[in-house]
């Protein structure tokens, strides 16, 4: 495992806390601006309108690099991507 998948996968474990009435979502960004890929948790409190936005890794632009992370994110978290 790359240490780009390593600190996502360690800062998802840390942020993704399971509460109840919370949703989560991973968003992830092509951002051509800077030349990277930067993985964001975003987390959503029912019924209160808070939303939070926590940065989980961000890493140059190479679509290996990006593919490796994908497929180690996917593994451990059993997710599976829409088509």
């Amino acid at each position: 495992m790359i240490r780009e998948s390593k600190t996502l996968i360690e800062n998802l474990d840390n942020k993704f806390l399971r509460k109840y009435h919370w949703r989560y979502h991973i968003l992830v960004v092509d951002n051509h601006f800077y030349d990277c890929y930067s993985f964001f948790l975003q987390a959503y409190h029912y019924p209160d309108k808070l939303h939070y936005s926590y940065d989980l890794v961000e890493f140059d632009h190479d679509k290996a690099k990006y593919g490796q992370v994908m497929r180690d994110l996917k593994a451990h978290t059993r997710l599976v991507t829409p088509l």
